[in-house]
């Protein structure tokens, strides 16, 4: 029973730090959204725009933009 739930935090936690390593890199590196989403272990680059946006209510291509305005 603990161990199953250590693994339901972890699961639930682990996303949002794997999505705020990823806006990080969308700010601050030049990295294509594909290889920041493959480096971050989504499974595919549209999974990582989905959970990004559902995040943080834009997509990651929408903060880049907004980051270099």
């Amino acid at each position: 029973d603990r161990r199953q739930r250590q693994m339901c935090i972890r699961d639930s936690i682990y996303p949002t730090f794997k999505l705020e390593e990823g806006r990080e890199l969308l700010q601050y590196t030049d990295k294509s959204i594909s290889t920041i989403s493959e480096f971050l272990c989504f499974s595919s680059q549209s999974h990582f725009h989905t959970a990004f946006k559902k995040q943080f209510g834009i997509t990651p291509s929408e903060y880049r933009k907004q980051q270099n305005d």
